[in-house]
């Protein structure tokens, strides 16, 4: 599967590559003399080939040249131009984690002899 461009733009310093390779390569050794468990085995083998397939096999050899990227305050007043403010996105699920208070408090009514879990023993709610 070739990389996308994001991906060739994240791993195009060698190091990068080499560090990912290397780490997969370490937890293969880990599996191979401590745990022999083949799953995971197999999982850091097929990691380490793809590895060694896209990042040095497939990598594509004529990358144009860095850009150098702008600079906060560049990028800070190209924003601010347009609005009187920089716009902060935030998605809707972590609004509704912050909305209220962190824990709330819950009452939690048993009954007597009442039977948590499985039939015709006594369980938790027996120990209580």
């Amino acid at each position: 599967m070739p990389l996308k461009e994001n991906d060739v733009r994240f791993f195009r310093p060698l190091w990068i590559r080499l560090t990912v390779t290397a780490v997969l390569a370490a937890a293969l050794a880990y599996e191979l003399i401590w745990t022999h468990d083949q799953l995971w085995i197999g999982i850091w083998a097929c990691g380490i080939a793809y590895c060694g397939y896209n990042f040095f096999w497939k990598w594509p050899k004529d990358l144009p040249p860095l850009e150098k990227p702008a600079t906060a305050s560049a990028t800070l007043r190209t924003t601010t131009k347009s609005r009187s403010r920089p716009m902060l996105l935030v998605p809707a699920w972590i609004v509704s984690l912050t909305a209220g208070p962190a824990f709330q408090p819950v009452e939690v009514f048993i009954e007597p002899r009442a039977e948590l879990f499985g039939q015709d023993r006594t369980g938790l709610a027996g120990r209580l």
